[in-house]
């Protein structure tokens, strides 16, 4: 016959074995949750971590970018005012070329050639005005009255006035009852060749840019 103490005994020890089975279980689950939360944590971690990398890559590419686009501004805008410096010397030089010529006797067959195309003005019936440097007009009205004579030009129909020395050289003829003017100064041929000049000096720097490459 089984006594109550032996009952007792028995019930104890399941006792136990129950409560050693639910704390084992228990202590399973939290080592489980304990993992779980450990994984997510580093995947938040990990996450962060690589958008931290991606913002900080993301704004070196935005200042690289930056850097680079205001260096190729900066060398963009020091090329083209080299470019500007050069064509303005380059004209500065032509001006003073310009200034020499006019002193020289090839100025005066330059202003031959000019007179020789007012042929046209031989049997022109309203009066001329014949425009010059006062430079031209002390030195050179006679040769110009000589040479429109040769062409059979009647220097009566012809008035000579004197312009500024923004012509720099050359001559403009002006029919004086109707305002036409045929400008055939030095200061009209030089811009009109303004354009073609500076697209030569450009062409000039380029190909010595090839060059020196």
């Amino acid at each position: 016959m089984v006594t109550i103490e032996q009952k007792l005994s028995s019930f104890s020890k399941l006792l136990q074995q129950d409560i050693a089975n639910t704390a084992k279980e228990q202590l399973r689950k939290l080592e489980e949750e304990y993992i779980e939360k450990i994984a997510i944590s580093k995947e938040h971690a990990d996450k962060e971590a690589q958008e931290i990398i991606d913002k900080a890559t993301r704004k070196a590419e935005l200042k690289k970018t930056e850097i680079i686009s205001k260096s190729k501004i900066s060398n963009k805008r020091d090329s083209m005012l080299a470019k500007e410096k050069c064509i303005e010397r380059f004209i500065e030089n032509l001006a003073t070329r310009i200034d020499h010529f006019l002193s020289t006797k090839d100025y005066k067959d330059y202003l031959g050639r000019l007179i020789s195309k007012c042929e046209e003005l031989k049997d022109y019936p309203n009066e001329i005005a014949i425009y010059t440097t006062q430079k031209d007009h002390d030195f050179y009205l006679p040769y110009i009255k000589e040479q429109l004579i040769n062409l059979g030009i009647d220097e009566k129909n012809i008035e000579f006035k004197v312009n500024d020395n923004s012509m720099i050289g050359g001559l403009i003829v002006e029919d004086v009852l109707d305002k036409v003017r045929i400008d055939l100064s030095i200061a009209s041929y030089f811009e009109e060749s303004k354009a073609f000049i500076i697209e030569s000096v450009f062409e000039a720097i380029r190909e010595a840019g090839e060059v020196d490459e």
